[in-house]
């Protein structure tokens, strides 16, 4: 999972991400790693097959979309993603946020 805040710009050269991995709790023992728990925000979500590099583009527009329809976005975003191919492939979920 990649968690985005702040969003300016889809640009993967000025973006910040957290990575991270769902987990229920904190795992003892486990100190390179940080347990953060996430809030649920409201969002509009996109699920997208295919190349990986395409994830910016797909980004844009989903946010493109979702002013289009009215909603304000408030620079949060998250990347699930669901399945990660050999030929540079992903199934991801897109989540941007929304007031």
């Amino acid at each position: 999972m990649y968690i985005f805040e702040n969003v300016q710009s889809f640009d993967p050269q000025t973006l910040t991400a957290q990575i991270g991995w769902p987990v229920e709790k904190a795992i003892d023992g486990v100190d390179s790693y940080q347990y953060k728990e996430v809030k649920a925000f409201k969002s509009v979500n996109f699920t997208h097959e295919g190349p990986h590099s395409e994830l910016p583009l797909i980004w844009q527009n989903l946010a493109a979309q979702a002013v289009a329809e009215g909603h304000t976005i408030t620079g949060e975003g998250r990347t699930f993603i669901r399945l990660s191919r050999a030929n540079g492939d992903v199934v991801a979920e897109l989540q941007l946020g929304i007031q």
